[in-house]
């Protein structure tokens, strides 16, 4: 019925508008069961909310310092950016250059998988040690399940959840160091982790409302947790899944000839089939091997699990969307980059011989080592049937193949560049003084001005900086300008883009209008506000704040405690799924003041290649943490419907004209500081 149903969708298409290209491809869909994502089951709100509590709960671990989160967080595309996952002990997650740090952590034997697309996926973890046979209902997994957890797991993801925190180098910590590590069997582990959390109020009155009449246990915490996984990282909106719906326009002509690479002369869909590009079978590639292993510096994977002959250095094939997103690659993290698996495929046995490993991974304070090679006649004795040994790939057809998992099995919102038509992105220069009145000088007669505060605030929580963050920081600010004051509620979306030659890409964001603010209130939040940071600003030491004298930080305290009482009694409207965003009662909610900003706009509309552009030159006052004001000057454009294919040529051509009215290099500059570390600090101390 399957194959029936995407025949009927592309026979609709006009089959005028099938190239050849397109019609091979439409034979590789009916051929590897290809068909798009299935999304998962809808959303229990409760549920996802308290499984999301869960995932960054570091109580589940037995030494009560690592959540899921901290291997597989939502910032770093579900996944730590590491080669080889290190364990409880480790401290940060990959949200800087300096990313997740061994510390007293163990190095993990793989690679952290990424979390996308889970919701009906059998089986899990590289060497398949947690199955569900769909048909029976029947888990297999590495250790036995108590007997109640079967029916309240539903799924393998559920199951899945419950081993890491059996883990002692994961979660649960060395024996002698918990009560959880010393445990006897990973039963009695999780019957002591779930003593723990049914203990804490709020979570116990969560399960008992959500599975009333039910015996609760550690499973109801796993299948929170899946729902949450399944929901937040469902992530299909691809141009490829967009193909397979009949939009033969969705993907570029390079993706399509990496398409045709990929199941013709690459051969990747004897493995790499169905809805996940996966048939989630095991398969010895020759993978080099790194790091501490299983043992020994090996790993045999499922050869530990199912010990056949044709098991021995065999892992699980993974599926492939949003791939381009999850390096390093494979078991262990060996490759860096799409092209180096590329290369390896292309020449499996060179790539293994010829492997080394480029080792500048500062996170561990114990070194990865060379990889090792004395087995690498056995892997090769072994490769997997279905494996070509060599495929001779031409240069062009290797860009091809990149291009295909790069551009086209990537969710459309995280490409760089490729912006999803409901979106607006912006692309702005710093400038210095010189270069803000050159522009200004050349403004077009079209052009408006206007003069604006802009006062910002952090959500968190009355608690202070207890918030748990998703993929979704949440800021609010009030505008005020001569014709009003309008509020506006922020969410940063799960990616930013990077920088552009010297040109500052800004970060995706989705701002809402939420509602007028009543200019009596604005009028008393502003005055707080600028109360507070005159004096915050006057003591301009930005590692103490011992200096404030007591009776000035009681003021400051009063400030905050007045702006958060004005806000609370707003009729919040559209607000309010700020409290469902973070599972936060409304009246729990802290709104932290972190800046003011003073702008003059001057704003015009143009056409580039036929698109239309919005033009701000603007002039910002900044107060800083030293006391002063800074004032920053910059050009930006925001452009709505941008796509990767007219990006270079816009911004080309945007460029060209600030070139035509004499903008030369030394007239941009770098970003101003942030004010909010002093701010942050104050804050804490106050409250």
């Amino acid at each position: 019925m399957r194959f029936l149903a995407l025949f009927c969708l592309f026979t609709i298409t006009s089959v005028l508008a099938q190239t050849d290209l397109d019609q091979r491809l439409h034979g590789y869909i009916k051929t590897f069961n290809l068909s798009p994502m299935t999304p998962p089951s809808p959303i229990n709100k409760k549920l996802f909310l308290l499984g999301r509590d869960f995932f960054f709960e570091k109580n589940l671990s037995g030494n009560k310092n690592i959540s899921c989160a901290e291997c597989h967080h939502p910032t770093t595309m579900t996944m730590d950016g590491l080669p080889l996952s290190v364990g409880e002990g480790s401290v940060g997650i990959e949200t800087t250059s300096g990313g997740r740090q061994q510390k007293s952590g163990k190095i993990i034997a793989r690679n952290s998988p990424a979390l996308f697309n889970l919701h009906n996926v059998p089986v899990l973890f590289w060497d398949g040690r947690v199955q569900l046979n769909v048909a029976t209902g029947i888990f297999t997994t590495p250790s036995a399940l108590p007997e109640i957890f079967g029916p309240v797991l539903k799924n393998a993801l559920a199951a899945q959840a419950l081993f890491p925190m059996a883990n002692h180098d994961e979660m649960r910590g060395q024996p002698g160091a918990n009560e959880i590590a010393d445990a006897t069997s990973d039963q009695e582990a999780w019957s002591l982790l779930f003593k723990r959390v049914i203990a804490i109020p709020e979570y116990k009155k969560a399960l008992e409302e959500l599975f009333p009449d039910e015996e609760l246990s550690l499973a109801h915490v796993a299948r929170a947790i899946a729902h949450f996984e399944e929901e937040a990282f469902y992530a299909a909106d691809t141009n490829y899944d967009r193909y397979l719906k009949g939009d033969l326009k969705a993907m570029s002509e390079i993706q399509k000839i990496g398409m045709d690479v990929f199941f013709d002369k690459g051969k990747c869909g004897e493995c790499h089939k169905g809805e996940h590009l996966s048939d989630f079978s095991f398969h010895n590639i020759g993978v080099p091997q790194i790091g501490p292993g299983k043992l020994n510096r090996d790993d045999f994977g499922r050869f530990e699990q199912d010990p056949i002959p044709e098991n021995f250095y065999s892992f699980k094939v993974p599926g492939l969307r949003n791939s381009a997103l999850t390096a390093p690659y494979m078991h262990d993290g060996a490759f860096k980059t799409l092209a180096q698996v590329i290369e390896h495929y292309d020449d499996v046995e060179l790539s293994l011989n010829e492997y080394v490993l480029v080792n500048n991974y500062k996170n561990y304070f114990e070194r990865l080592g060379a990889a090792r090679s004395d087995t690498n006649v056995t892997k090769l004795i072994n490769l997997s049937s279905k494996l070509t040994r060599k495929l001779n790939f031409e240069e062009t057809e290797e860009k091809a193949l990149v291009e295909f998992i790069r551009g086209a099995l990537t969710e459309r919102r995280f490409l760089d560049a490729e912006i999803n038509t409901d979106y607006i992105t912006s692309f702005r220069i710093q400038l210095k003084e010189e270069g803000y009145q050159k522009i200004l000088a050349a403004l077009p007669v079209t052009s408006e001005t206007q003069e604006s505060t802009h006062y910002y605030y952090d959500v968190r929580t009355d608690e202070g900086y207890r918030l748990r963050e998703l993929e979704t920081p949440v800021k609010i600010f009030f505008t005020q300008t001569s014709s009003g004051t309008t509020l506006t509620y922020r969410k940063q979306l799960f990616k930013t883009s990077g920088s552009v030659a010297g040109v500052i890409a800004n970060g995706t964001f989705e701002d809402q209008e939420v509602t007028n603010l009543e200019s009596t209130a604005a009028a008393h939040l502003a005055a707080y506000n600028n109360d507070f940071f005159n004096r915050l600003y006057t003591y301009n030491n930005s590692t103490t704040s011992e200096d404030i004298p007591a009776m000035e930080k009681e003021i400051m305290k009063q400030d905050v405690l007045g702006m958060n009482e004005i806000w609370h009694s707003h009729p919040f409207k559209k607000l309010e799924n700020i409290s469902d965003d973070m599972n936060i009662p409304m009246d729990k909610l802290f709104f932290a003041p972190t800046s003011t900003n003073t702008k003059i706009e001057n704003t015009w509309t143009e056409v580039i290649n036929g698109v239309s552009v919005k033009a701000v030159l603007q002039k910002s006052s900044i107060r800083t943490e030293t006391g002063s004001v800074v004032t920053t000057w910059s050009i930006e454009y925001v452009m709505d419907k941008v796509t990767k294919k007219n990006l270079p040529s816009l911004l080309e051509n945007w460029l060209k004209k600030l070139v035509d009215i004499g903008l030369v290099p030394v007239d941009a500059q770098g970003t101003s500081p942030s004010p909010s570390k002093l701010t942050d600090k104050v804050l804490q101390d106050i409250l």
